[in-house]
């Protein structure tokens, strides 16, 4: 099996394969966009046809950045129905202080 930081990530939209050390876009979990398709003008509509606000645009809603590695581990635990949920309480090594 290939590791996730190994595996290609395809765009949803155009189907261009996003480059390992580029920034991967993911949308509602369970898409993944490239830079180009992101930035399109007509990606709120296809992204968020609910929304009724005619301002907003792609990055009025969650956009989360991501490696390759993660924009793998989050859709494919989308895809099986388990949510990635972030750990409550961590401790940030360098500075000794609570996040979450």
């Amino acid at each position: 099996m290939t590791p996730p930081s190994r595996t290609p990530v395809s765009c949803t939209r155009c189907s261009r394969v996003i480059g390992a050390g580029r920034i991967h876009y993911v949308i509602n979990t369970i898409h993944v966009l490239c830079v180009k398709c992101l930035s399109a003008p007509i990606s709120h509509k296809l992204e968020h046809p609910e929304c009724r606000e005619h301002w907003h645009d792609i990055y009025d809603h969650p956009v989360k950045l991501c490696t390759r590695a993660a924009a793998h581990v989050i859709t494919t635990r989308a895809r099986k129905g388990t949510r990635y949920e972030r750990p409550a309480a961590t401790e940030h090594a360098r500075y000794g202080r609570r996040l979450g």
